[in-house]
């Protein structure tokens, strides 16, 4: 299910469960697991998704590019420069098979908060990139609190739907952005994403 949102407050944020308390939440069939090794979490995508290793992002083919210009177009940045941004920051990045040109796809990145940052910190950077904030907030997902951001970015001509997905390990923060052909498409990634989201 779609994560629902509380509103934010400046109060502190609570903390992560304990390191105790693991979550491990069921792999649906179909699916694979995507391991973050040093964050000590994983995630499960669909087996036809593709994992792109960001190191290697500068040596794709064209035709391999091809699924990425809609992210460029959105950064406001050559493929070539959002390629050589991604693999300076991406942990992570899967991509669906392209549907009519574009592809969902999920972007990891690690965020230097060991607890969940103001949602007043992140959303001028978003809107720095041309996004326009739907709804953003505190919610809870099995793996624990987390910060949903929900907004639109214009891209070649059409809308592309993202969702950011902030949590905490305790020891660092975690950036799920992502990205949809529509609204209904980004929340049924976003949904298994936060039904995904364990403990490693």
């Amino acid at each position: 299910a779609t994560p629902t949102l509380t509103q934010d407050t400046t109060s502190p944020p609570s903390s992560t469960p304990a390191a105790d308390q693991k979550v491990i939440r069921p792999l649906p069939a179909g699916f694979t697991w995507v391991e973050l090794s040093a964050q000590q979490v994983k995630f499960g995508v669909p087996n036809t998704w593709t994992e792109v290793d960001p190191a290697a992002l500068n040596s794709l083919t064209d035709k391999a590019k091809e699924p990425l210009k809609p992210l460029a177009d959105a950064a406001g940045m050559s493929v070539e420069e959002f390629l050589k941004a991604a693999a300076k920051s991406s942990l992570r990045m899967i991509l669906a098979p392209p549907v009519k040109g574009f592809s969902a796809n999920i972007n990891v990145v690690e965020v230097p908060f060991k607890t969940l940052p103001p949602q007043s910190l992140l959303e001028p950077q978003l809107k720095a990139f041309g996004a326009a904030i739907e709804s953003g907030g505190r919610t809870t997902i099995p793996f624990g609190e987390a910060l949903l951001l929900k907004y639109t970015l214009p891209v070649a001509g059409r809308t592309a739907y993202q969702r950011m997905l902030v949590v905490t390990t305790g020891v660092t923060g975690i950036a799920f952005t992502v990205t949809g052909s529509s609204a209904a498409d980004a929340d049924k990634h976003l949904a298994t994403l936060s039904d995904t989201l364990s403990d490693s």
